[in-house]
């Protein structure tokens, strides 16, 4: 018997999200087609995680587990990558879902035309913390940007867009054109998509939209990546944003659009001058002059506030300012704290 042709491969990255799995795979599962694929990754998880992948698999057929040591997310990706047989990959974080009724969407819009490279999607912001839901800003004419490719693409996105979000997730790319372009994920690497996604966009030749908000995110669990306080996470964001700068100069040749990419990053850049005492009152004296380096995320970023602290900055040192951030955000904290015990 003939093997049904795949058209989608999900591919699901797991390590500690025991307590947010299950409602991710449903979220796949509960609207699943013919010619599709769950792939989950199981990336060495010391808690359950495993173990429920392994329930999943043996109730749907058409869920794959593969189980490996500890290599971080971008690893997993590449080896659910290297496993996937789907004419286009969308991925998936395990503490987050896929909205309902997406895959009708997306399999519509393939049949219409086949030969994408990448479809930009919107996403749904869930705030855990209230259990409310954000939707993104996100809206492109398909017709402007499918024809566009490398800086021009780039350009288009980023002046239609008030704060475009680099996360790999808002992408389904097609599988062919990954490889072929050998667009893997750089492995060892947080804040990682600020290294893929670009790249991705760059060689694009054929790019769709999809404007149904199809990915909803999680926002601020718990023990997420984004919410860790280390020296680790600190130079992950320093990489970042330094690898940003350097994608800018080594392939665009407008100074507008270079500078509209590095404003992309002030949310990076922002956390790092926020973290910069931190990572200073526990590991000791650091250098700052890689952020003083850096400081034209802010001058370039799209919020009048950054343009501000950048002033402040270039009058009174990174330093000064971080501190000072770091005092006005410790009376804040403070304030709340009060007011939550009264």
């Amino acid at each position: 018997m003939m093997e049904e042709h795949v058209w989608l491969s999900v591919i699901v990255p797991v390590y500690k999200i025991e307590a947010y799995l299950p409602a991710c795979i449903d979220s796949v599962a509960s609207q699943a087609m013919p010619g599709m694929e769950l792939i989950l990754v199981d990336d060495g998880s010391p808690d359950g995680s495993g173990r429920i992948c392994d329930q999943y698999s043996e109730t749907y057929a058409f869920i794959t587990v593969i189980h490996k040591r500890n290599g971080g997310l971008s690893d997993a990706r590449n080896e659910g990558i290297r496993h996937a047989q789907g004419d286009y990959l969308l991925f998936l974080d395990g503490d987050d879902r896929i909205a309902k009724d997406t895959f009708v969407r997306l399999k519509n819009k393939i049949v219409k035309s086949t030969s994408y490279d990448v479809i930009i999607g919107r996403y749904q912001k869930y705030i855990e913390k209230d259990h409310s839901i954000q939707e993104c800003g996100y809206f492109f004419d398909e017709e402007r940007i499918s024809g566009l490719k490398g800086e021009a693409l780039l350009k288009e996105i980023l002046y239609h867009c008030r704060h475009y979000d680099w996360y790999a997730w808002l992408n389904i790319v097609n599988r062919r054109f990954l490889l072929e372009n050998s667009l893997w994920f750089e492995t060892g690497r947080l804040y990682e998509d600020i290294f893929w996604t670009p790249n991705v966009l760059f060689h694009s030749h054929k790019t769709g939209y999809l404007e149904y908000p199809f990915y909803v995110y999680t926002f601020m669990r718990t023990g997420a990546i984004t919410t860790q306080e280390d020296w680790k996470s600190y130079y992950g964001k320093m990489a970042a944003c330094q690898y940003m700068k350097d994608f800018s100069e080594k392939n665009i040749i407008s100074s507008r659009v270079r500078q509209k990419l590095l404003g992309s990053v002030h949310q990076v850049y922002s956390s790092l001058i926020i973290d910069a005492v931190y990572i200073e009152k526990t590991y000791g004296r650091m250098k700052w002059e890689a952020l003083r380096q850096l400081l034209c995320i802010w001058r370039y970023s799209d919020k009048k506030i950054h343009h501000v602290l950048y002033i402040f900055a270039k009058c009174f040192g990174v330093p000064g300012l971080a501190w000072i951030l770091d005092l006005f955000f410790n009376i804040i904290s403070d304030r709340h704290r009060q007011e939550s015990e009264k």
